[in-house]
C-alpha cells in the first residue's frame, strides 16, 4: 500500500546578480551545470518536431528557473534506477531472510510492504529512503539552497524502519495509515523513535480503524470470518468518518427543506454500505469527499456544504434523498450495469465517479 512520507524537499537558489549561471553555496559562487534537452514532438501524422530546452543541475539536483525564483529539487532515490531488479529480487525470494536481502537494496523510495510465508512468519515494514535530514530547518516548506547543511546525501537504514515481526496479536494490517498503529499492543513502532523530518504520516483511514476493531477484537478468527472481515463494509464510529457524520447532526437546524430531509436520513444510517440500505447514499457520497482530502492533504471541506451539495443532487436524480445505496452505486462496464455495495474507504472499498 502507499505510505506518505517526506520525500521532497525543494530549495531556493542564491542566484549571482553578475552571472544567473552561478549560485551560491556555502559561502562561494557555483557552477550550474548546462545541457541541452531535446524533446522529440510528434505534430501531425508523419510530422514531428524536436524542441529544445535548458536543463541545469546543482549540488541538489535539478533546477527550474521560474518567473519568481530559480529552484532545486532533491527527491528520495534520485540517481537510483534498480527498482525492477528489486522487485524481482523480493519475487524470487524462496524464504523471509532471502526477501529481507532484497529489501536491503533500498532502491524503493515507498510503499508499505506486508509480508507472509508458509513458515507462519507475518512481518510489515513501512519502507521508505527516509532523508537523515538537520533538525534545525522546517523541511514542510521552501528551504535555503545555500548551505550544504540543507544537502542530504544518507538515509535511514533499512533495520531502523518502522517494522513488526511476529505480533503477538497474530495480524497486521496497513490500509494507507500510519504505521503507529499497524496491529494491536505493545509491538507497534512508537513515533517519539522518529524524527519529524521524516515526515511520517499519523493518519489514519476508515479501513484501518475498522480493521484493527474487527481483527484486534476477536482473538479466534475462523475463515468465515476472516472473509467477513476483510469485505467488512461499515464506517467506524470511532475513524473520521463518524466524526463527520455526529458533526452534521449536531449542526444548527437548517431552513433549507431537502437539508431537513437528508439530516433525518443521516440520522437512521446505520454506517452501513450494502446495496439495500435507504440512509447511506448520502452519508457515503459525503465521506468520500472527505476521503479525497485527506489523501491530497488539502484542506478539508465545511461539512454542511458538502452534505447539503450531495442531498439536493440525490433529490434532483432520484425524487428523495433516502435512496437505496445500489441505485446510486453501480458498477456499469459497457451493457452491464450492476448495484454495488461497499462504499469510500469502508473494507469492501469502492470509489467512482459522478454521472449524470
Amino acid at each position: 500500500t502507499n505510505n506518505y512520507p517526506d520525500l521532497i524537499d525543494v530549495y531556493v537558489l542564491d542566484i549571482n546578480p553578475d552571472n544567473p549561471n552561478q549560485y551560491r553555496f556555502d559561502g562561494e559562487w557555483r557552477d550550474l551545470e548546462e545541457r541541452t534537452a531535446r524533446i522529440k514532438v510528434r505534430l501531425l501524422g508523419p510530422f514531428s518536431w524536436t524542441f529544445k530546452r535548458e536543463a541545469l543541475w546543482s549540488a541538489y539536483g535539478p533546477v527550474l528557473r521560474r518567473p519568481h525564483g530559480t529552484y532545486a529539487v532533491r527527491y528520495a532515490g534520485i540517481g537510483e534506477i534498480r527498482m525492477v531488479e528489486q522487485w524481482y529480487r523480493m519475487n524470487k525470494a524462496q524464504n523471509f531472510d532471502e526477501w529481507l536481502e532484497a529489501m536491503r537494496m533500498m532502491t524503493l523510495p515507498m510503499f508499505n510492504y506486508t509480508y507472509t510465508d508458509r513458515e507462519g512468519n507475518i512481518y510489515y515494514l513501512y519502507n521508505a529512503l527516509l532523508p537523515l535530514r538537520h533538525e534545525s530547518y522546517n523541511w514542510k516548506q521552501y528551504l535555503p539552497g545555500d548551505t550544504s547543511q540543507t544537502l542530504w546525501t544518507e538515509y535511514l537504514p533499512l533495520d531502523k524502519l518502522p517494522q513488526i515481526k511476529n505480533p503477538a496479536s497474530g495480524f497486521l494490517q496497513n490500509c494507507n495509515n500510519t504505521p503507529y498503529r499497524t496491529t494491536v499492543g505493545p509491538e507497534n513502532p512508537k513515533p517519539e523513535d522518529y524524527s519529524p523530518t521524516f515526515g511520517i504520516e499519523f493518519r489514519m483511514t476508515n479501513r484501518a480503524v475498522r480493521a484493527l476493531e474487527l481483527f484486534g477484537s476477536d482473538e479466534s478468527i475462523t475463515e468465515e470470518e476472516f472473509f467477513a472481515y476483510k469485505y467488512d463494509i461499515s464506517y467506524s464510529k470511532q475513524s473520521y468518518a463518524g466524526e463527520i457524520i455526529r458533526t452534521i447532526l449536531a449542526a444548527p437546524r437548517s431552513d433549507d427543506p431537502v437539508v431537513q430531509e437528508a439530516v433525518e436520513v443521516l440520522r437512521k444510517w446505520d454506517l452501513r454500505s450494502n446495496v439495500k440500505n435507504p440512509n447511506a447514499a448520502v452519508g457515503a457520497l459525503t465521506i468520500g469527499a472527505f476521503y479525497q482530502a485527506l489523501f491530497k492533504d488539502s484542506e478539508s471541506p465545511d461539512p454542511m456544504e458538502v452534505f447539503a451539495e450531495f442531498a439536493h443532487q440525490l433529490k434532483q436524480a432520484h425524487g428523495r434523498v433516502d435512496v437505496p445505496w445500489g441505485e446510486v452505486n453501480r458498477l456499469r462496464r459497457g451493457e452491464v450495469d450492476l448495484p454495488l455495495g461497499g462504499g469510500p474507504d469502508v473494507l469492501r472499498a469502492v470509489r467512482g465517479e459522478l454521472s449524470n
